[in-house]
């Protein structure tokens, strides 16, 4: 049987003990949700209410612009292959520039399996609220 992906490793066990238990190395356990009851003439009512409808919307637009966002990518590119910041005047759009931007980052997952003390020496604890919709009635 493999373990799972957040489940300590041997080396996270050989860890001093402050360290093995640092929350950054240990699984999440998911909380239970809570219902809210809302009342018909509420203001959360009438959001709701928009919310399949602006959801769709938005969605479609957004699809939209990638599709024409890629392929304007794809057409700066191939008119000019060998730069990184090409311009396109304004003229039937508004000017626009498309710049090619390096990067890099760290494989925090695999730095937590096989180097745990530095994952937990620079890990940073975030969050951010989520909607989503859920399968059902609408």
């Amino acid at each position: 049987m493999t373990q799972p992906s957040h489940a300590p490793t041997q080396s996270a066990q050989q860890l001093p003990p402050e360290v093995a238990m640092h929350p950054a190395l240990q699984a999440v356990a998911e909380p239970e949700p809570v219902q809210v009851t809302v009342p018909q003439e509420s203001r959360l009512a009438a959001l709701h209410a928009e919310y399949a409808d602006a959801k769709a919307a938005a969605d479609a637009a957004n699809e939209r612009l990638k599709g024409i966002t890629d392929a304007i990518k794809l057409e700066l590119t191939t008119a000019a292959p060998e730069h990184t910041k090409i311009d396109l005047p304004a003229g039937a759009g508004p000017a626009l520039r498309l710049t090619y931007s390096e990067r890099w980052t760290l494989d925090t997952r695999r730095m937590k399996e096989q180097d745990p003390l530095t994952y937990v020496r620079y890990a940073k604890k975030g969050g951010a609220w989520t909607l989503r919709a859920m399968g059902g009635a609408r």
